[in-house]
């Protein structure tokens, strides 16, 4: 994903917002199913939904998508 900013179109209200991988470790992380891609976390500045955001796809998604495996990172 880079540490470029990129937009992101929520997927709840419609809104598009800019948004950059932060870096931040986070408990539990997300991967695609069929390609095992790391998912970035971002949520809409407009109505506060937490999503995935998938490389190179406008639309966010919800974290209880099919296809999205979550897993436990480990030492936090």
């Amino acid at each position: 994903m880079g540490n470029t900013f990129r937009e992101v179109k929520c997927f709840k209200c419609g809104h598009i917002f800019m948004w950059q991988k932060d870096g931040i470790e986070y408990q539990s992380e997300y991967r695609l199913e069929s390609t095992n891609e790391l998912l970035g976390i971002a949520a809409c500045p407009k109505c506060g939904t937490d999503m995935l955001v998938i490389p190179h796809i406008l639309e966010g998604i919800s974290k209880d998508s099919n296809g999205i495996v979550e897993s436990g990172i480990r030492g936090i």
